[in-house]
Order: structure tokens, then C-alpha cells, then sequence
């Protein structure tokens, strides 16, 4: 896991480096903590590498907005957690617009500083391994298993159909379902899918909620139709 902090205050740094480490010592987890001065940077890498897990931004940075910049980060992931502290409180309604998991106020006391980073690092241990990053011609992908209706195969590539688009990658299928959890079921040769999207199905085809139609396997019928059985009566 990775913990990155923006913010000029070195006091502040050093006391947030503190407290994730003792947060990572109560876990029992390794947590990498990173450190920026500019809120530029701090996107520069994210949209490289995309594995931040929790970002803690100081709204008061001159050069640029955080919120801005908090923003576009949240246009690239849909879950990372971004957590304000700052002096300023007139951002506080935009901060929850873009879906931030905290928004403290300058000078925080550390018990509470603790209370904060320790939750955020919880509800992500509980989803870890929940995402894997994939790569193309076009970027690099953060992709959460919950955000994947199906993966299906085109031409020598795949298809990863998201709730935000479609994403091809060079992996293969059995590349993919190796990677995934068991919500994840191959209902045909060319076709994985993820159960918690289903609305109905047959033997021959399975409706989304999201509204497309995928086939159901004629050699695996059976054995399909009866893992979604089992899945859906456990949901």
C-alpha cells in the first residue's frame, strides 16, 4: 500500500510519516510513504503509475489549486482516497462534490490525525487486491474488479468493459481470469463475466442490469447455469 501527502509544511511531513508508520505497525502491513511539496508533482507520478492508495492534499498550495488538481485525480480513479487538510474551510463543499473521504481542518490534534489515517487504511485493506493495473498503447489503467461487467476476447486482444468504458489489453483471457476474484465466471469461450452485474438469464444468454446481452457456453451449460445459481442465492 502507498500513502502520499502533499503539503509544504515540513513539521507536518514528518508528523504524518509517524503516524502512517505506526498505522502500518498496528496492521501489521508495509506501507510506502510518499512525500510532495507541489501538487503537480504529485499528479505527474500518479498518472504514471497510478498506485497511490491514499492521498492527503493541503488545499493552501500556491502555485496550484488542490482541489483542482484533486479533482482530475479523482477523474482517474473512482476510489482512491483523497483526504484534505488544510487551514482553509471554504473548500469544504467542493471537497465532498468530488467524493473525499475526509476534510480536516488545520492544526489537528494527532490522536485524531491517527483516527483518520488508520480508517482510511482499513477500508482499503478490506478491498486489497481488488484492482490490478493494466497497460496499452494508450496509458496505464487502474482497474477495480467491481467496475468490470465482462472481458471478452477481439481478434488477438481482449476487451475490458467497464462502467466507464471499454479498455483493450494484450492479456488473455485465462491471463485475466487468473487475476480476478470469484465473482468472476467464464460463460463462454470468449467471454468472462462478473455475476454481480447479472439481472436475468436462461439457458442460451444472461441479461446485464446494464443492459447487454452475452451468450452462455453450449458445452458448459450446465455447469455455468449452475454457478450463477449458487452465486445469486448467496448475494
Amino acid at each position: 500500500m502507498k500513502v502520499a501527502n502533499c503539503d509544504k509544511d515540513i513539521e507536518f511531513q514528518m508528523l504524518l510519516k509517524k503516524i502512517v508508520q505506526k498505522v502500518a505497525l498496528a496492521l501489521n502491513i508495509p506501507i510506502i510513504y510518499l512525500e510532495f511539496t507541489e501538487i503537480s508533482e504529485i499528479f505527474d507520478y500518479y498518472t504514471q503509475l497510478r498506485d497511490i492508495d491514499i492521498i492527503f492534499i493541503d488545499m493552501n498550495l500556491k502555485k496550484e489549486n488542490g482541489y483542482l488538481i484533486a479533482k482530475k485525480l479523482r477523474n482517474l480513479d473512482s476510489k482512491i482516497k483523497i483526504i484534505f487538510l488544510t487551514t482553509l474551510k471554504n473548500y469544504k463543499v467542493k471537497a465532498y462534490d468530488i467524493y473525499s473521504t475526509e476534510y480536516w481542518i488545520k492544526p489537528m490534534e494527532e490522536e485524531m490525525l491517527y483516527k483518520s489515517v488508520l480508517s482510511a487504511t482499513k477500508m482499503l485493506k478490506d478491498y486489497e487486491n481488488r484492482y490490478y493495473i493494466e497497460k496499452n498503447k494508450n496509458g496505464i489503467y487502474k482497474i477495480y474488479f467491481s467496475d468490470i461487467k465482462y472481458i471478452e476476447t477481439s481478434e488477438r486482444h481482449t476487451v475490458i468493459h467497464t462502467l466507464y468504458g471499454d479498455i483493450y489489453s494484450n492479456r488473455t483471457l485465462a491471463s485475466h481470469i487468473n487475476n480476478l476474484d470469484s465473482n468472476f465466471v467464464r460463460c463462454h469461450n470468449a467471454i468472462i463475466l462478473n455475476m454481480q452485474y447479472i439481472k436475468s438469464y436462461s439457458h442460451d444468454e444472461i441479461e446485464l442490469k446494464t443492459g447487454e446481452t452475452l451468450p452462455v457456453s453450449k458445452n458448459k451449460k450446465k455447469k455455468i447455469l449452475a454457478i450463477i445459481e449458487f452465486y445469486l442465492k448467496g448475494d
